[in-house]
């Protein structure tokens, strides 16, 4: 059974276009955080400070869905590093909320 603990979320709106930009910055204090593609077109994320492309994508996410870090890693595994994010054309946002 998980131990409950208490988390506090902080939440912004990332512009994304078809140049990659940082969804998530690196935090060693990060619990978990999530990712919602707020546009009309495919959002790839990459686990990484390295620029994201659609051949290097961490995880797709199809326009108006969410995904968790402990979706895409498995339950308990945190990633404290940097997210950058890319659309598949077109511009739109990414609404990030991390738990510290």
């Amino acid at each position: 059974m998980p131990v409950p603990f208490a988390a506090t979320p902080v939440s912004s709106t990332v512009a994304t276009s078809t140049t990659s930009a940082t969804a998530l910055a690196a935090n060693t204090g990060r619990v978990g955080a999530t990712f919602f593609n707020d546009s009309a077109v495919v959002l790839y994320l990459r686990f990484s400070a390295t620029a994201a492309t659609a051949a290097t994508a961490t995880w797709t996410l199809a326009a108006g869905t969410c995904v968790s870090i402990a979706q895409i890693l498995g339950p308990g595994v945190t990633y404290t590093g940097a997210v950058t994010a890319i659309t598949a054309s077109s511009t739109g946002n990414v609404r990030v909320t991390e738990f510290t």
